[in-house]
This record gives C-alpha cells, sequence and structure tokens, in this order.
C-alpha cells in the first residue's frame, strides 16, 4: 500500500483511468440531440453523440482497488462524480492508429459545494469516436483510459449495441492502449442495450447497459490494471442516478429541542472526576468535508457533501449545566453513516447516527480492510452485531487499540462510546449508571452524631449539600488494588469493566460548645453510587466517616456486593428488609447498620467496626442522623419525631428571647438501641435520646417535656430509671441523683409525666429504663428528664470551677 501511495505514475494513471469506471456505476444527464456527427461525411456514417455542451453527468458507484499479488486492499469507497461537458470537437490526432479524424467529447470531474458546481481540473477526453469508409477499421472508438465506455455514440438516433460491442472489440480493448492498462477479454455478446466482455479463463468482465441516448444505465466490472506497482484490481458496481443530492436519504430519530446526558471521560483508565454534559439538538445543515481515501488521488482532495446534527453542549458545574459549546453531534450521507476520517480538521462526537441506515452501509464503511485503510487507526478486526441496537467493535488483534459503539436503532442516539489506545482513552456513555436518585437536595442540611472515639468524646455534625458530580472508576483497577491491600473485592458477574459513580459532596461542620458556633472542617464526599453499587468500593477512601445516604429504594439485597467485601473480619452476614448484620462469630462483635429502603436515609449504624485492611482495629461507634428543629422568637411547641419509636411521644415547649444572632436549634434523636457500648447499669431500657440545644443562652426560661409512654407500660406497675452517659467524665452512665424524681409532675390517668428544665450548652445522651417490682426506697415515675438535670448539675459544677479559676 505504501508503494501505492508514493507512485505517482500509478496514482496518475489511476485518474485517468477509474472516472470511466465511475461512468459505468452511475449516469445522470439530461440528454439532448447533439449537432456534431462523427466525421468523416459519408453516405453510411449516421453516427452521432446525444448530449449537449453544458450537460451534466451524475455517477454513482462503488470501487474496491486490490493488490493482485498480495489481496491487500488499497482503497474501497463511494461517491457521487459529476461530469460537465464542457465540448464537443473534431479533432485530428493519433489514438494509436495513426492520424485520424475524431469527433471527441470533453467533460470536467465536479464537486458539489452547497451553492454551486465546482471542478476539481481541467476538463479532460471523456470519449472519442470516428468512421472513415476507406480505413480497414471503419470505426475506431476510445473511451477515454477507461476500463468501459460509459457514453456512446448514436447512428441515425439509434443505439446499435451490436455494431458497437464489434467496435469495442476491434478498436478499444483490442487496441495497443488499452492493453497496455488492463486485462484481455476473449468473449463478448450484445444484446437489449446490453454489452457484456469476459475472460474465459480469468474470469475478468465488465457488463454495461445503456438508455436509448448512449448513455450507461448501470454497469460493473471486474478487471485488472497492469500498473508500475504491480496488478490491481478493480471491483465496481455503477448506476445512473438523476441528483446529486447525497443526503436526500437521510433520517433522523432526533428533533430540535431532544435532549440528551452523557457521562464522559477523556485520557484516564483510573479513578477520575468525569464529565456530565447534556447535549441539546440545535439545527441540521448540509456541509463539505473533505473525505480523503475516498478516490483514485492521495494528492487531490475529494469533497463530500455530509448532513450535520448540531448540539448545545453544557457542561455540569457542580450545580447546574453551564454552557460550552454547539457541537457536531452527528454526520451522515446516503453513502456513509458517519463521517470518520484520518486527516479530519473538525471532531465529529458520534453521538446521533441515522435510523434507516442499511447494515451492508456500516459494513462498507468499517470492515478488516477499510479499517487497515486508515494510517492513524490500528484496526485489522471489525465486528458488527444487530439486535435492535447496532453493536460495533473495531481492535487491533496484535495490540491494545480498541473501539466500540453502541446504537439504537429506534433513535440513533449512541449509548455508548469506548476508544482506547496506548496515548489515549477516551469514553461516552448516556447516562444510565449514574441514574440514582437521591433524597436530598443542593442546599440540604442533614445533621448527624458520630460517636466513634470515647477518647476524644462525641461529635455533633452538620453537612450541607453543596454540590454533586461524577466518578469514573475503571473497575479492574479497583479490583487490583484493593486486593493488593488484602480487601477481597470482585467484579460482580454482567458489570462493566468502566463504570461512573454519582457523588454528593458536602461541607463538614462540628459544634463546639465552648464557642456556640459551628467550626467549619471543609468539604468531603458524602455519598457514591451508580445503579450497580448503592454503596460504592470507593468508600474506602473517599467518605468522611460511615456513609450516611444511599440511593432511594435501595433494598438490603443489592448491598451483598459492598458488604461482602467485609468478609474477612464479618464471618457471618445476615440481609433483612432495612437492615444488615455483620457479625465476627469468634470474637463475638456485631456491627448494626439499619437504613429506609425508601429513602435510602442511613437510620442507624453501631457496633463493632473493622476494615479488611492490614493493621486495622476494632472500634466500636454509632453514627446516625438527628431530627432538626429551627427555634423562633416566641413560644416553640412540637412533637419529638424517631425512626424507632412510634408507641411513646415527647412534647417540647419552649419560649425564645432572641434579640440577635443566630436562632436556637433543637437537634436529637429518639432511639430504641443503645448508641454506646456500655449498658444502662439496671433495669429493661425503654428509650435512649440525644439532644443538642444550640445558642442555648438565648432559650428563655425552662423547658417544658411531656412524655407518654406506651400503653404497654403502665407508671402503676413499674419504677422508672434515668441515666446519663459521660456527665461525670468516666465513660459511664451516670444515674439521676434522688432530687431529680421530685421535680416531676405526672399523671397516672394519661400514662405520662412532665418537667421543666433549663437548656445546656452541649449535646447529652440520657437513658431510661424500668423495673417491674418497686424498690426500698420507690422513685417517682419519670422518663427522660434525666438528660436535662443531668445537664444542669455538670453545668453548674463547671460554672463554678470557671469562677474559681477566674478568682484565682
Amino acid at each position: 500500500m505504501r508503494n501505492f501511495k508514493k507512485s505517482k505514475l500509478y496514482v496518475l494513471i489511476l485518474l485517468i483511468t477509474i472516472p470511466t469506471l465511475l461512468a459505468l456505476s452511475s449516469l445522470m444527464t439530461n440528454v439532448q440531440g447533439g449537432p456534431d456527427d462523427i466525421p468523416v461525411a459519408h453516405p453510411n456514417n449516421g453516427w452521432h453523440w446525444d448530449v449537449e455542451t453544458g450537460d451534466r453527468i451524475y455517477f454513482e458507484g462503488e470501487f474496491i482497488l486490490t493488490n493482485a499479488s498480495t489481496d491487500e486492499i488499497y482503497m474501497m469507497f463511494k461517491d457521487i462524480w459529476i461530469y460537465n461537458i464542457t465540448s464537443i470537437k473534431n479533432v485530428t490526432i493519433d489514438a494509436g492508429f495513426g492520424v485520424r479524424d475524431y469527433s471527441q467529447v470533453n467533460a470536467t470531474s465536479c464537486y458539489y459545494d452547497l451553492s454551486e458546481i465546482e471542478a476539481y481540473d481541467d476538463p479532460q477526453e471523456l470519449a472519442l469516436f470516428g468512421y472513415n469508409a476507406s480505413d480497414p477499421i471503419k470505426h475506431k472508438y476510445m473511451a477515454g483510459h477507461n476500463g468501459m465506455p460509459f457514453l456512446l455514440p448514436l447512428n441515425d438516433s439509434v443505439i446499435e449495441v451490436d455494431i458497437l460491442a464489434d467496435i469495442l472489440n476491434e478498436s478499444f480493448y483490442g487496441s495497443p492502449m488499452y492493453q497496455m492498462a488492463f486485462n484481455r477479454f476473449d468473449y463478448y455478446e450484445s444484446g437489449s442495450n446490453r454489452i457484456y466482455f469476459y475472460n474465459t479463463s480469468e474470469f475478468y468482465f465488465t457488463e454495461g447497459y445503456y438508455f436509448d441516448n448512449g448513455t450507461m444505465e448501470k454497469g460493473s466490472a471486474f478487471l485488472t490494471a497492469n500498473m508500475g506497482a504491480g496488478p490491481i484490481y478493480i471491483n465496481a458496481t455503477m448506476k445512473q442516478v438523476f441528483d446529486y443530492n447525497v443526503t436526500d436519504e437521510v433520517e433522523w430519530g432526533v428533533n430540535v429541542g431532544d435532549t440528551f446526558y452523557y457521562d464522559a471521560i477523556e485520557n484516564e483508565d483510573t479513578v477520575n472526576d468525569a464529565m456530565d454534559w447534556k447535549l441539546n439538538i440545535s439545527g441540521f445543515s448540509d456541509i463539505l468535508l473533505n473525505k480523503t481515501k475516498n478516490g483514485f488521488s492521495e494528492e487531490e482532495p475529494v469533497y463530500m457533501v455530509y448532513q450535520a446534527v448540531y448540539a448545545e453542549r453544557s457542561m455540569w458545574n457542580g450545580t447546574d449545566y453551564e454552557y460550552f459549546d454547539n457541537v457536531m453531534v452527528g454526520t451522515a450521507n446516503n453513502f456513509y453513516p458517519q463521517y470518520y476520517d484520518d486527516a479530519a480538521e473538525d471532531g465529529v462526537m458520534p453521538f446521533i447516527w441515522p435510523i434507516n441506515v442499511p447494515k451492508e452501509h456500516i459494513e462498507f464503511m468499517w470492515n478488516n480492510d477499510t479499517v487497515r485503510i486508515w494510517e492513524s487507526l490500528q484496526f485489522d478486526e471489525v465486528y458488527i452485531y444487530e439486535n435492535g441496537f447496532y453493536d460495533f467493535y473495531l481492535r487491533n488483534s496484535t495490540g491494545i487499540d480498541y473501539v466500540r459503539i453502541n446504537v439504537s436503532k429506534t433513535t440513533g442516539v449512541a449509548h455508548y462510546f469506548l476508544m482506547f489506545s496506548s496515548d489515549n482513552f477516551m469514553l461516552f456513555e448516556l447516562k444510565t449508571q449514574t441514574l440514582v436518585d437521591w433524597s436530598v437536595n443542593i442546599g440540604d442540611i442533614i445533621y448527624f452524631k458520630q460517636n466513634d472515639d470515647y477518647e476524644d468524646g462525641f461529635t455533633d455534625i452538620r453537612v450541607t449539600i453543596t454540590e454533586t458530580h461524577t466518578y469514573f472508576v475503571n473497575m479492574t483497577f479497583l479490583v487490583e488494588y484493593y486486593n493488593y491491600y488484602g480487601i477481597p473485592m470482585i467484579l460482580p458477574s454482567g458489570q462493566p469493566e468502566y463504570q461512573f459513580f454519582s457523588y454528593i459532596v458536602a461541607s463538614y461542620e462540628e459544634w463546639n460548645p465552648s464557642t456556640q458556633s459551628w467550626d467549619y472542617h471543609g468539604t468531603n464526599d458524602l455519598a457514591i453510587a451508580n445503579i450497580y453499587w448503592p454503596i460504592s468500593p470507593l468508600i474506602f477512601v473517599d467518605i468522611s466517616g460511615a456513609p450516611m445516604l444511599l440511593p432511594e429504594d435501595t433494598s438490603s439485597s443489592e448491598l451483598t456486593g459492598i458488604f461482602d467485601m467485609f468478609s474477612p473480619i464479618y464471618d457471618d452476614i445476615t440481609y433483612s428488609t432495612g437492615l444488615v448484620i455483620l457479625r465476627n462469630s469468634t470474637l463475638d462483635r456485631t456491627l448494626y447498620f439499619y437504613f429506609d429502603e425508601a429513602s435510602g436515609k442511613v437510620t442507624m449504624m453501631h457496633g463493632w467496626g473493622n476494615m479488611p485492611i492490614p493493621g486495622a482495629e476494632w472500634n466500636y461507634m454509632t453514627y446516625y442522623p438527628k431530627f432538626y428543629r429551627q427555634l423562633s422568637n416566641g413560644t416553640n411547641f412540637f412533637t419529638m419525631n424517631s425512626d424507632f419509636i412510634t408507641d411513646m411521644t415527647l412534647t417540647v415547649e419552649l419560649n425564645v428571647a432572641a434579640v440577635g444572632g443566630p436562632l436556637p436549634e433543637y437537634i436529637y434523636n429518639f432511639l430504641s438501641m443503645n448508641p454506646v457500648n456500655v449498658s444502662v447499669p439496671e433495669g429493661t431500657p425503654l428509650a435512649y435520646i440525644d439532644q443538642l440545644f444550640t445558642y442555648y443562652p438565648l432559650i428563655n426560661g425552662n423547658i417544658t417535656m411531656t412524655m407518654t409512654l406506651p400503653s404497654s407500660i403502665d407508671l402503676n406497675d413499674i419504677e422508672l430509671r434515668f441515666y446519663a452517659f459521660n456527665m461525670s467524665g468516666t465513660l459511664e452512665w451516670d444515674e439521676a441523683p434522688p432530687d431529680f424524681y421530685t421535680t416531676i409532675i405526672y399523671d397516672y390517668g394519661t400514662n405520662s409525666f412532665t418537667i421543666e428544665t433549663p437548656a445546656w450548652p452541649w449535646g447529652t445522651i440520657s437513658a431510661i429504663s424500668y423495673i417491674s417490682e418497686p424498690t426500698e426506697e420507690p422513685i417517682i415515675p419519670g422518663y427522660n428528664v434525666l438528660i436535662f438535670v443531668i445537664g444542669i448539675i455538670v453545668i453548674s459544677a463547671l460554672l463554678i470551677k470557671w469562677k474559681r479559676k477566674k478568682s484565682i
């Protein structure tokens, strides 16, 4: 192929030879009676052309050029050629039979440039015919230097194919000029406006059907061109058309205003932020493109008209789609469903394809031979599958170069485009993997408690959703990476190697009771998921703390992939509705993971946690969201909510007198499970409550709290115990002092009690338990009043201590 490209003589001969074969393919001309007779004047000379100067002839053809020695294909292409008849004149020249008189038809090879017909080159001989009754060979015909004539003269307004077949055999195919370029024929026949030449031993042939005006209707040929670089097989099929519009058959499945969303990544094949594109179809327009390797010249441009689809491309910036540019997302004509070219100056994102593309058009554009013609695309294998979609695979059998495109036959929208090579990686996917629904929006605020290091105390955390983005992950890389560090990750069957993940970014703040303010601790990922992984394996490196959010409508069964990665440390994992229990039977350590399957919100995670990484240590932890109440000036009255306790109620009433600054917030949770790794000293636990009042000095007077116990527990039959955790700094449950119970007002009729208590500056965790039989020293029934009184006691003690230090 390189010799072919470098041989100017070879190219020149092809330039002279093949246009006639093109004409074989397709003649399109509005033929009119020509005034010029064929010289020389004679009573038997009724020959003349039935075309005139100014007529245009259109040829549509398909050509395949093959090295006859190696069977390597040099070129294969389809196109439409326009020949403009520039002159018909009498000439006296030597056409291989000595100096004779001829009638010469000259034409210019042209192309359509969207507004007018443009010429490729100067006029060249299209056909030559002469008649001399006194000459041994009376009729002489030359079809330029072509393998088959596409324009024949008429004899007294009749096309006489029987006579013309003899003339062609005697003066054209048998001439020295023809034999220098093409193979010989030893058989021919004609009739019904058809002329057929054949080689009975080597199976070369050329066949043409002609209209009554002498122009070719259709034809086909298989010839050998004896070129300087070696013999070349020329395979051509042709037909006549009457229009040069090569986009009139293109049918798109999209309209202006249609919108599509893609996840995209370029030049990255491990783990990285991806792009999120929105494409809004903005218009259609015919354009002229230089289609190399679509003609017989390596040096002259070959122009083709394509219909282009344009789309406004916007890129997600974290909070909104921001306009980026207007880009071509599809190009097609009647021959090629997309524009691909080595020397393309304008890139085309092949996202939109015609919906009426025959498979054979795709097979012609992409096959094992045509892909080898493109020097920069190192492919030698092509696979095309059709099943409601077109799946295209192009690959290099000896390298890593690879392309895959998946296109819907119904809409023409590309769902998947992957290009991979040693120095480039590009992947665009119609949004499917990241189509997960989160129960939060940008600007939403989530409060939760983190109790995972008792030595540092307990942390009230506020996160604000700031933006959402997309991760690209090479799952093969991730599996190898985790396996190297001892995490037993596998990629489940049916999952793609390349995946996109939606992730939520949030700003993190921690409550500082000393300054009564939220301290900013930066941003981090709050949740990462896609349609395959409700909790992404990236959680090990990209999430601050435990996951507090899953996509909506996540079931426990969908979490097996992520939790199976913990199998080295939890040998017993069970799944039930909204709950996953992980247990290490050897150490008798359990971790409970509660979540709401509808909203995807994690409602509680508590127990012994560890990471499946060498050197990781066990840690008892609890993570849970907290409910939030923004207090307002004046009286505030509300009922406490809970994800776990529905048969007990707690109402809160307080008064706020804010003069300036932020209003107080009430942040709490009402739990049925122990949030710390210490059991209450006595009784059966009823409930645990975690409470925080921010900016507590703005709360005016006491807080009134009324709690109603469930009907299954009668205040007449039990005694309640109240505890607060770590109030004395011992990491134990501290029981309320006896004086605490005397402040309770209880109502046995409603099975409830009421307390009043001032606010306190930090978050506290309290517990309530009960015993069924009275003790020697009865305690007045109450509920979770302990938390408030203990807070008062500790605050008082700290204030006294602080004043003493200050006085010193």
